[in-house]
């Protein structure tokens, strides 16, 4: 027995319906005329008893063509039986394309306009719709353009759009594809790392110059950058290097919490000190150096098939003044912040290693004050203190932050601590914008320690 090839035969259901839907709504709508009457074609006049040439009605000459005998009674039954083949028909073009993406059809513009839909469905047809037309080589110079002006705005919006990583994928598709403008691959390659160097503005003669240079990766997965400062430059002559070591920007999508992965919004810093023997204003620059890649496939995930190199350079300003460093900070004595203080500056995630010469690490969590603070941070253990790192906040940071500590003590500790926080304007002088710290000291009693951190391979001796 043959097997009926359905799908075959219901591609000619709806034809056949319509076809004969309208065969009987024809024979319904105008049957044969019955009678002898005769009437006037053109507007349906009975011309019963009329002698002139003339319809009385429409005034048409009456000719033989014009002249029509019988009446036209319309047949019901018929209408409403092709209309039912109608609907059949309907039906079957509706079942045969069932399964259509009527949204591919969708114009250009409409399309674009869907990206800042705020609803997120749609937000991703949007972004599949044109990643297939990109794939297809189906958009034109002009919409190509409209869009990448569109993803380019977003790359540097603040604060980052949740799709913003989607939006980079479809321009480096375009890149890949050679259908971006020079232009454009020039400010899309130019945007992926956003630098800045900041250097306290006011510096006592004898003191170190604090600077530091922010970036903002703003490359998406699989993307990746790296930053390596290749030149120091102090009012146009070569300065002492930062050693600085290349920093890997790579991004991994299951790095990043969102609707998107995306590394734009992760900030990170660079800090150094430079020494400066002469009063007066003077200038830093440095020469960044931006490369952005693919990781190779089956390769390390460091490893990187550069495609763009570019050299950054950043300038900025600064003044050594010839006062005495221990005048440059303005202490701030208030016992009544003491309380408020200690309850906004919170030691967090303590842990230190095993063995005599233990490494401790921590963090100092800050909700936003009511005065600087320039602390160097000590642990306390069996009545001596040990120096672990420092911390320096501006009441001007806004939103929370935290501190990392770190360093050695060179004995074992015990399960709880104590942590101090003991003002001091010598890091206050290190810091890029602090002026006026606030005096005084926090003391955190019995701070919890977490388990000893080991690495891994290493064998240790418990004492």
């Amino acid at each position: 027995m043959i097997p009926v090839q359905t799908s075959h035969w219901l591609n000619w259901v709806g034809p056949a319906a319509a076809a004969l839907g309208a065969v009987l709504v024809m024979m319904g709508m105008w049957p044969r005329r019955r009678g002898t009457t005769p009437y006037c074609r053109a507007c349906g006049y009975d011309l019963t008893s009329i002698d002139s040439g003339r319809c009385p009605e429409c005034g048409i000459p009456l000719t033989a063509k014009i002249v029509v005998r019988g009446v036209r009674r319309r047949k019901r039954g018929l209408i409403a039986v092709g209309g039912a083949f109608f609907v059949l028909a309907l039906a079957s073009v509706g079942w045969r394309f069932r399964g259509t993406d009527w949204y591919r059809f969708r114009p250009t513009a409409w399309v674009i306009g869907d990206l800042r839909s705020g609803d997120w469905e749609i937000v991703g047809k949007a972004l599949k719709e044109f990643r297939q037309r990109i794939a297809s080589d189906s958009l034109s110079a002009s919409q190509v353009a409209r869009l990448m002006d569109v993803c380019l705005r977003e790359q540097v919006a603040e604060p980052p759009s949740p799709i913003v990583g989607q939006l980079m994928d479809l321009v480096e598709r375009c890149r890949l594809r050679g259908v971006l403008s020079e232009t454009q691959q020039a400010q899309y390659l130019r945007q992926m790392v956003d630098l800045r160097l900041l250097v306290r503005p006011r510096v006592a003669l004898g003191d170190p110059v604090p600077y530091r240079v922010e970036y903002e990766p703003r490359v998406s997965y699989p993307l990746a950058s790296s930053l390596t400062c290749s030149q120091v430059l102090l009012d146009g002559k070569p300065a002492a290097s930062p050693g600085w070591a290349s920093v890997d920007l790579l991004r991994r999508s299951e790095r990043h919490a969102g609707f998107f992965p995306f590394g734009s919004g992760d900030e990170q810093q660079l800090k150094a000190l430079l020494p400066v023997a002469t009063p007066g204003v003077h200038q830093l620059a440095l020469v960044m150096r931006v490369r952005i890649g693919r990781p190779s496939p089956r390769a390390a995930p460091t490893h990187c098939q550069w495609f763009h190199e570019a050299d950054v350079a950043l300038t900025e300003t600064f003044e050594v003044v010839s006062a005495n460093p221990q005048t440059c900070i303005r202490l701030i004595k208030d016992d009544a912040l003491r309380a408020s203080l200690q309850s906004y500056l919170t030691p967090c995630v303590f842990k230190h290693g095993v063995g005599s010469d233990c490494e401790v690490r921590g963090y100092i969590d800050a909700d936003p004050l009511p005065v600087n603070v320039a602390f160097e941070v000590f642990v306390r253990s069996g009545g001596k203190e040990h120096s672990v790192g420092h911390v320096a906040v501006s009441r001007d940071g806004g939103a929370s932050s935290k501190s990392p500590i770190a360093g050695r003590v060179g004995t074992a500790l015990p399960s709880r601590c104590d942590i101090i926080l003991r003002s001091s304007a010598e890091v206050a002088r290190q810091s890029l914008d602090l002026f006026e710290i606030w005096r005084g000291e926090l003391v955190y009693e019995n701070v919890p320690f977490e388990d000893p951190w080991r690495i891994p391979g290493v064998l240790y001796q418990l004492e």
